[in-house]
């Protein structure tokens, strides 16, 4: 048989009361999370020129994609839908429509 080689600790006395653990408070947290962040950044500074790349090639990406490329025309397509659907043949349904603009 196999010897089970876990420690085994007694239950903390808060945990078992049902009282909340220590927590610190949200600045202190954000001040420990920026100190970590800020020393490494400063042990590795190939990582922080890595994700600023990183940035950059992200945002090329993204800026074609949300950019008008179209020279402002057809900038509002709900509307240049509307046009296309309900104007060339008016229904009560694009009337009621119409008084909504």
């Amino acid at each position: 048989m196999t010897e089970n080689k876990l420690i085994k600790l007694d239950i903390p006395a808060d945990y078992a009361a049902g009282l909340p653990s220590y927590r610190a408070p949200m600045m202190i947290q954000l001040e420990q999370l920026m100190s970590r962040s800020w020393l490494l950044a400063q042990r590795e500074p190939r990582i922080s020129r890595a994700k600023i790349m990183q940035t950059v090639i992200v945002a090329l990406f993204l800026v074609p994609t949300f950019w008008q490329l179209n020279k402002w025309t057809n900038v509002d397509s709900l509307y240049s839908a509307y046009q296309t659907a309900c104007l060339p043949t008016p229904t009560p349904d694009c009337a009621a429509a119409t008084s909504a603009f």
